[in-house]
């Protein structure tokens, strides 16, 4: 239904269908960003604006900055997960491959996208992985892992 190029669902039932497919699972969210980039006209260099400040926010040393307000629940919360350093993050194996793509797709932006409906889609794919960039901060052995 999201994805149907004749079928214009309202803004309201698809956040619906969303949420209640998030239910199921939580990586369902991640349709948001299609219904984002659908109602908004991002440019290709926005998205590169966007794709950069998320590295620059995965690279931050969110443990160095925070450390003052530790004594605050959320943030001593936050801290369990973040690692000292985001470089290593961005330099493993997923990063590299996840940047690759993005640039791949990037360079070929104008070759893909042949109407609003690809436009929309490759926003979409274009954003995901700028916020899997943005998010990256966790190590590997996070507690929610353990």
């Amino acid at each position: 239904l999201l994805f149907d190029k004749d079928f214009e669902m309202p803004v309201w039932a698809e956040i619906l269908l969303i949420l209640g497919l998030s239910l199921f699972h939580s990586s369902a969210l991640i349709l948001l960003l299609y219904v984002i980039s659908k109602r908004i006209n991002i440019s290709r260099n926005a998205i590169l604006v966007i794709f950069v400040t998320c590295i620059v926010i995965s690279l931050l040393p969110f443990s160095t900055l925070l450390g003052r307000f530790a004594h605050i629940e959320i943030v001593a919360r936050f801290l369990e997960y973040v690692g000292t350093t985001g470089y290593r993050n961005l330099l493993s194996f997923a990063s590299l491959a996840r940047i690759a793509l993005f640039l791949g797709t990037f360079v070929f932006y104008k070759a893909i996208v042949v109407d609003d409906y690809s436009k929309n889609i490759v926003n979409a794919f274009l954003l995901g992985f700028a916020l899997y960039l943005a998010l990256s901060f966790a190590p590997g052995d996070s507690p929610s892992l353990s």
